[in-house]
């Protein structure tokens, strides 16, 4: 129970943040970086939302349309959620797959391209692996 009150509180608290990526104009690569950690925790809030809700286990996959339930609409991340053609970050690089009990992961190019403002700490769990994501855990 304390974890499905955590999960809703999390998501209310990453909803209200949400509106700060609808200004407009051109964004520094520090912007987009906060921006995209900011996302990486909603999709992360949204993931474990949708399992609590739906029973899933450790290691199952979370479609980009299941997780944009939990997502606020009309924001870039809905969108993107919505993409057929997979979910991009700002710059243009691949997010996911989106696996249960595994946080999602920024792409080793999008850290390339921000790493004069986002290194390795700052990404913290969120941090790409060089090592491939397994299709599902061992218990």
């Amino acid at each position: 129970m304390k974890k499905v009150i955590l999960a809703l509180l999390l998501l209310l608290f990453l909803t209200f943040c949400q509106a700060e990526e609808d200004r407009p104009g051109v964004k520094t690569h520090k912007e987009i970086a906060v921006q995209l950690l900011e996302q990486l925790r909603m999709i992360d809030a949204a993931t474990d939302q949708f399992a609590i809700e739906n029973n899933l286990k450790r290691g199952e996959r979370v479609t980009p349309a299941e997780i944009r339930l939990f997502i606020k609409k009309e924001t870039r991340l809905y969108k993107a959620l919505g993409n057929i053609f997979g979910v991009r970050d700002a710059l243009g690089n691949l997010l996911g797959p989106f696996i249960l009990d595994q946080t999602p992961k920024i792409s080793e190019a999008t850290f390339k391209t921000l790493s004069d403002v986002a290194d390795a700490k700052f990404w913290g769990p969120y941090m790409f692996s060089s090592k491939p994501l397994p299709d599902k855990e061992e218990k």
